[in-house]
């Protein structure tokens, strides 16, 4: 077993962000989406926080939790699952624990859900730990967040199971009990 301080080590002088080559290239992604560039707003989550983001381009963005002076930069990759749906997600360099946020966010409905995953999960400190988080999208110009509508958990897959290759060295199989 490893401790916190080993963690910490290696994420310091291990960590590429979105760089080089994966076990998963080629491989059951999409193509990478300009779709947020130029965009400025805030994704507010109930019970939670609220991050501002400012996009630069397809691949770089800055963000800070609101309130926050000063601005975090960060690479980031972004897709178009459906039309006026952006999943993106980008590590929060410096964060302690290491963490990475996973936005989903529907432009046309201005409804957000994130996945606020980081390293340390209470039982070992190289476990990831997540909360899913659900909220809504704040954009000038765009539409008006729902007062009560989130995007929330489903029940559709349980009882399914799915097998994935991603490579001749990857593959996972997802089952989904409750």
């Amino acid at each position: 077993d490893i401790t916190i301080a080993e963690v910490d080590e290696i994420v310091r002088t291990n960590s590429k962000i979105f760089e080089g080559s994966s076990i998963m290239s080629g491989r059951n992604t999409m193509e990478p989406s300009d779709y947020m560039t130029g965009k400025k707003f805030t994704l507010r989550y109930d019970d939670g926080p609220a991050w501002e983001y400012d996009i630069i381009d397809a691949s770089h963005l800055k963000w800070r939790e609101e309130g926050e002076s000063g601005w975090h930069s960060e690479r980031y990759e972004g897709y178009e699952a459906a039309k006026d749906i952006i999943l993106f997600s980008h590590i929060c360099t410096g964060s302690d624990p290491l963490r990475c946020l996973t936005q989903a966010i529907d432009f046309s409905n201005a409804l957000a859900t994130c996945v606020d995953a980081q390293l340390g999960n209470g039982r070992k400190p190289w476990e990831v730990g997540h909360r899913a988080i659900f909220g809504v999208l704040e954009l000038a110009g765009g539409p008006t967040p729902p007062a009560v509508e989130r995007h929330g958990f489903t029940t559709e897959l349980v009882g399914k199971a799915f097998s994935w290759t991603y490579s001749n060295i990857m593959q996972s199989i997802h089952v989904y009990s409750t």
